[in-house]
């Protein structure tokens, strides 16, 4: 019980939920930045479907990893899903540009 009390405490300290929200914020701009890059690629590469799409996003954290903008320290999964949301809207938004 006391154990499940540290964690409860550990969740609702202010100073932790603030790293949290830096944590969030800096995770959302990775994943604009990585998003921005995929959709560079996929116009240049004429590649529109989700398979091309999942494979870019892939070589783009690759990338991303090898330049040191992403490290141990972030959390893939989170970029990854929020990329993976963002997959018709980037096929929309290069529908619209032509």
């Amino acid at each position: 019980m006391r154990c499940a009390i540290n964690i409860l405490a550990k969740k609702s300290n202010p100073a932790i939920l603030k790293i949290r929200e830096i944590n969030n914020k800096h995770m959302d701009e990775l994943a604009s930045e990585i998003y921005e890059l995929v959709k560079t690629k996929m116009e240049e590469q004429g590649a529109f479907d989700r398979d091309s799409y999942d494979q870019i996003v892939e070589e783009t954290i690759d990338y991303f990893r090898e330049k040191g903008k992403l490290t141990d320290d972030d959390n893939d999964e989170f970029i990854r899903d929020e990329l993976d949301e963002m997959f018709e809207t980037a096929v929309d938004e290069l529908a619209d540009r032509k």
